[in-house]
């Protein structure tokens, strides 16, 4: 297996919770299991205060994460492409398909406080 491709997300911990900022970009469905919702969120950004401060860095360009039923009170409220959103979660390893191997990974999981900024 490779090293994973989201070395930032994995630097922040698996199973540590954090809050970020995202693009949404689009809904998708997993390909290994057709009737499970996913979304494509890009500029992931960690925000975090230090010293009093709100500071904003990008962890990754983009990810999917599982469509839920947190989600449905978002897309309720219109979200559209390119609208900006915040949200706690927490840090994942996965293993990932390639295209000729298997490797780990890092992705968010167990989204919660979704809101429209």
């Amino acid at each position: 297996m490779n090293a994973p491709v989201r070395q930032k997300l994995q630097n922040l911990g698996e199973g540590e919770r954090f809050t970020f900022e995202a693009t949404f970009k689009r809904l998708g469905v997993d390909r290994r299991f057709p009737h499970l919702g996913k979304i494509l969120l890009t500029s992931i950004l960690l925000v975090e205060t230090i010293n009093g401060s709100v500071v904003k860095r990008e962890v990754t360009d983009h990810v999917w994460v599982p469509k839920s039923k947190r989600w449905g009170q978002v897309f309720k409220a219109s979200v559209s492409q390119n609208d900006s959103i915040s949200f706690t979660a927490e840090v994942k390893k996965y293993i990932k398909e390639g295209d000729t191997e298997f490797f780990t990974d890092f992705g968010l999981s167990s989204l919660r406080s979704v809101n429209l900024i």
